[in-house]
């Protein structure tokens, strides 16, 4: 093509290689490269939940994010000592069949 520039739309994030060769009308050609690197919307940083609580209390947890986060959603998963065993673990999904737009 006789386009100077073109264009695409990443699907997901990661570091994009984009290349460009130019061939002049002796046959001569030149590439050039260089990198873009394509974020996430939003960035999860952390979650945010209390450091103790007693059996049979409610322990809340929410996402710790920043960036575009109208219309996330999310899934919050808990496991008891590490072990994904049946009935040791749990999340919104697991429990509710979806994730859920609450932020915490």
């Amino acid at each position: 093509t006789d386009e100077a520039e073109g264009s695409f739309t990443p699907d997901r994030a990661g570091v994009y290689t984009l290349a460009v060769d130019v061939q002049a009308k002796d046959g001569t050609r030149v590439t050039a490269q260089t990198e873009v690197v394509v974020s996430d919307p939003f960035e999860l940083t952390a979650v945010s939940a209390p450091s103790a609580a007693l059996v049979g209390e409610e322990v809340p947890f929410a996402a710790v994010a920043e960036g575009d986060l109208d219309g996330a959603r999310y899934n919050y998963v808990w496991s008891r000592n590490g072990s994904w065993a049946a009935g040791e673990w749990g999340s919104t999904v697991q429990s509710t069949g979806s994730m859920t737009d609450e932020a915490e």
